[in-house]
């Protein structure tokens, strides 16, 4: 990661490959020669392998010396294993002239273990900031010199429960939720959103432990936050419900079929306007009672002929007049 380049990311991933092969072709020597120093280059002749008589690079020298003359009375007692007991010596590690070496990083790339929590921020005055990633901003409690706005952070990415192409979950952290900041393989470059939280402040929707049987899912208008739109499930025993709550309009978009079943009763309200279009027939059984009661005037025209057929009476009754015409 950290790169948005191809090119980019193969240099790096190569350079990585270099340090992890730069001990793959190594020689190791001895001499007595003190003026040997890692990082420079020491040429080699007369060795019966041809290829290997070039310049090779010192990547280590260990040196090691012994007087033990200073050591006075105790200089007898010194032993070494190959009999070297007084002088210069060192060894060395070298790489050929061909070989391509990259030593290995010996300060490595701090990590971080485990999550932290963080506030989400964004411009004054603005409730909702993000990219068109859907990544917002946001500030670590420790950051003491954090400004609190969209400068506060880089973007961060949001997880979710399902993302594809144009299509999966969308829920945008809000400037100001407390959000649980974890990072991919500890990079700290690499932070990711992976939830929200509730604390003294931002309370859940309904009071605990005693709806604790909802499962909720409430949103807030913005801005402003004068409404809201509503899911709610509610599981306790003998008062399971389910409710939806949109703020202002409710739109269904039905590909093919709808059915709708009712076990018991069914009560439609409509303070405004009630407008239907059937663009093919219109089938309706009632196997009861129907009463239908209209308080101003009705009014039913038929592009064909209608037919009534009563199987019993037919009783109309008016207050004042019946006009019929034909033709």
């Amino acid at each position: 990661g950290g790169f948005t380049h191809r090119d980019q990311g193969l240099q790096r991933a190569n350079r990585a490959l270099e340090r992890h092969r730069h001990d793959y072709r190594l020689g190791e020597g001895q001499s007595d020669q003190p003026r040997l120093v890692s990082g420079h280059f020491l040429p080699l002749d007369g060795h019966p392998n041809e290829d290997w008589n070039d310049r090779w690079l010192l990547t280590e020298v260990r040196h090691e010396g012994r007087q033990p003359q200073v050591l006075e009375e105790s200089a007898h007692k010194i032993q070494s294993p190959d009999n070297f007991q007084q002088g210069y010596r060192n060894t060395f590690f070298a790489t050929p002239w061909q070989a391509l070496y990259r030593p290995p990083l010996h300060h490595p790339k701090p990590r971080i273990f485990g999550s932290q929590t963080a506030v989400v921020t964004g411009p004054k005055d603005q409730e909702i900031h993000c990219d068109r990633h859907g990544r917002v901003k946001v500030q670590f409690h420790w950051d003491r010199e954090g400004s609190g706005d969209d400068k506060s952070s880089c973007w961060l990415r949001v997880s979710s429960s399902w993302a594809g192409n144009r299509y999966g979950g969308m829920t945008i952290p809000r400037v100001g939720m407390e959000v649980l900041v974890t990072f991919l393989e500890g990079d700290p470059d690499q932070p990711l959103i992976s939830g929200c939280l509730y604390h003294a402040e931002h309370i859940p929707p309904y009071d605990l432990p005693a709806h604790q049987t909802r499962s909720v899912f409430r949103t807030l208008s913005s801005p402003g936050g004068n409404g809201s739109n509503e899911l709610r499930i509610e599981d306790r025993a003998g008062q399971e419900h389910i409710y939806i709550h949109a703020q202002r309009d409710w739109d269904q978009n039905i590909e093919h079929e709808q059915k709708i079943r009712v076990g018991h009763e069914r009560h439609d309200r409509v303070e405004g306007n009630s407008y239907s279009e059937f663009k093919a027939e219109e089938h309706c059984t009632v196997d009861g009672n129907r009463l239908t009661e209209v308080k101003a005037d009705d009014h039913l025209t038929v592009g064909g002929t209608q037919h009534i057929r009563v199987v019993d009476g037919l009783l109309a009754h008016a207050g004042q007049e019946i006009h019929l015409k034909a033709g």
